[in-house]
């Protein structure tokens, strides 16, 4: 015989306070995990110091209309979702936040986060200056290079990112017009980046252009060679 209304209350009523405790320590993990695997793409941190072109860069993969003068970014901002082809099927991407490129004391720490996150962490610098041996930006991409390693190094990720370091502004150079291949060799052999590949893991390099709509193409079809 069924219970009456009132009891069947009253027996809850009683009954959840008990149950309730069991089943959160059952069912939260579980809510946990799944949202932690909800994400079934891939993630990329896109990284630099101010105007390497991380923003037309961005701005490209998502489809975006790219702006011929943009003002930089000061803070970060929100990143985007993409598609790439990767062999014979589209994998979708996320970029977490558009970064600045401030000095390391307020830059590094929002890095730090979408570094750890990342699966793929897309380093730019300028390559024209590199070529040309500006103290400057070979100071500035040494520091950033030093300071991936040491995240690699202390790093708790059973697959620490794979890194992929971009060369921006090349065609600001007369050699990446007349020679690219001699252009790329004079690239991997500075300083910076000849220790820094050593360093990363043997991170992979792409040389090109985000000037033209033809050079973003490019310089992505060479980007994607390195993404699985």
């Amino acid at each position: 015989m069924s219970l009456p209304w009132k009891q069947i209350v009253k027996v809850a009523a009683v009954a959840v306070p008990v149950l309730l405790p069991a089943v959160a320590s059952i069912v939260v993990p579980d809510l946990i995990a799944s949202a932690q695997k909800a994400w079934a793409g891939k993630r990329i941190a896109i990284l630099g110091r101010q105007r390497v072109g991380k923003t037309t860069l961005l701005d490209f993969l998502l489809g975006k209309e790219v702006r011929e003068v943009s003002k930089p970014t000061v803070d970060p901002a929100s990143g985007g979702i993409f598609n790439l082809p990767v062999g014979k099927k589209s994998v979708q991407f996320r970029v977490r936040h558009d970064q600045p490129g401030w000095a390391p004391e307020n830059a590094y720490k929002g890095w730090k986060e979408d570094f750890d996150d990342a699966d793929y962490v897309v380093y730019l610098f300028r390559a024209d200056l590199v070529v040309q041996g500006d103290e400057s930006a070979v100071s500035l991409v040494s520091d950033d290079l030093n300071q991936f390693k040491a995240w690699l190094k202390s790093s708790s990720k059973g697959t620490p990112p794979q890194l992929i370091l971009v060369g921006t502004w090349a065609d600001q150079n007369p050699m990446f017009i007349e020679d690219r291949d001699k252009f790329m060799s004079r690239v991997r052999q500075s300083h910076p980046i000849k220790l820094g590949t050593t360093k990363l893991n043997k991170a992979d390099l792409v040389i090109g252009s985000l000037s033209s709509d033809a050079e973003r193409k490019a310089l992505v079809k060479s980007l994607r060679s390195y993404i699985q």
